[in-house]
């Protein structure tokens, strides 16, 4: 006899969803002449899944102080950043100081 059970599973959309929380660590200040570490490991809130996607924004934090070669490290910065792969965030990221 092949016997089949009915399972009811019930999906409450009011329910309270756990958001993940993306924490990125580094140093306060970048120095030219140094690699800069940045760390994502201590993210919280994935319930044990795996990142799908990472997005990057580099930006000044004074625009008026722009010229030719911040611009240029800021591209190659978000350069680097952007062919990042997501497994890269499960140890830290160490960006060349050449970039910066």
């Amino acid at each position: 006899t092949n016997v089949t059970g009915a399972v009811t599973i019930t999906l409450d959309p009011n329910a309270d969803v756990v958001t993940a929380v993306p924490v990125l660590t580094g140093p306060q200040t970048a120095f030219k002449c140094r690699n800069l570490t940045l760390d994502a490991s201590q993210s919280y809130n994935s319930g044990g899944r795996p990142w799908t996607t990472v997005g990057w924004l580099v930006s000044l934090v004074n625009p008026e102080q722009s010229t030719p070669e911040i611009d240029a490290s800021v591209a190659g910065l978000e350069s680097f950043l952007s062919v990042l792969d997501v497994q890269d965030l499960q140890q830290p990221i160490i960006i060349p100081s050449t970039l910066l």
